[in-house]
């Protein structure tokens, strides 16, 4: 029997290579996938955290007057407001705060007079997860005497 011309086997050798082959090619693209699963995941919870922290500072704007005139103001000095958020929404976990930044002039343009008014500017924050959005509001008040 001469060995060189003999190829009884040579199929099976060449299906496991072929079987194989396939095994790991089915392996990565297992990797692969599981990999990009997570991370559509943590996209979808890093978007749906800055969406939720967005509409916390939202919320407030319509409740920015009476937050405002209900609380004595120091500069810099954070007011936690979380409380302030709908209970039992989803946004009742979002940590939410009001900061007096400066006290000014109104901007220029404004339509508010720099002589009888004075510009309070505070910071809106809303952290939730990982995502904090910050927004900057002013408010005019008349100057006393005026």
């Amino acid at each position: 029997m001469d060995i060189r011309r003999d190829n009884s086997g040579m199929v099976m050798v060449m299906v496991l290579l072929f079987m194989l082959a396939a095994i790991l090619i089915g392996i990565f693209m297992m990797r692969s996938t599981i990999i990009e699963t997570k991370i559509v995941t943590n996209e979808k919870e890093h978007n749906q955290d800055f969406y939720l922290a967005e509409s916390a500072a939202e919320i407030i704007l319509p409740q920015f007057d009476d937050i405002v005139s209900a609380a004595a103001w120091v500069v810099d000095n954070r007011v936690n407001i979380s409380g302030k958020m709908p209970a039992g929404s989803a946004l009742a976990g979002a940590n939410v705060g009001i900061t007096l930044r400066r006290v000014g002039n109104p901007p220029v343009g404004s339509g508010a007079s720099a002589t009888k008014t004075t510009a309070y500017y505070y910071r809106v924050d809303a952290t939730v997860g990982d995502q904090k959005v910050e927004m900057g509001i002013w408010k005019a008040f008349p100057k006393p005497g005026s």
